[in-house]
């Protein structure tokens, strides 16, 4: 979901001209999609729970077990770019 949150319908908020988004990442739209998915979860979580996310992902090493245990958060790609690209996005989160 991550890596494919511009796809589920927010383009259009991706590239609206009030949207920092795409200008910020180079205008890749999976880190600016993952970029805006933390942003929609911060506004639609309570305090506790953005603290406790923020937490859970707070390490190379949290990220890398979320990729090795769902293989949907990788989106198989090859086991030795999966962690790398993982933090990545865990890290716009």
């Amino acid at each position: 979901m991550i890596s494919t949150y511009a796809d589920a319908g927010n383009e259009d908020r991706l590239y609206d001209p009030g949207s920092p988004h795409m200008e910020k990442f180079n205008y890749d739209p999976e880190s600016a999609g993952a970029a805006l998915a933390g942003e929609d979860s911060r506004m639609l979580s309570n305090a506790a729970t953005v603290t406790k996310l923020r937490t859970l992902l707070a390490t190379a090493d949290s990220i890398d077990t979320l990729a090795e245990r769902n293989p949907h958060f990788s989106l198989a790609l090859p086991a030795r770019k999966a962690p790398a690209r993982s933090r990545r996005l865990g890290r716009l989160l």
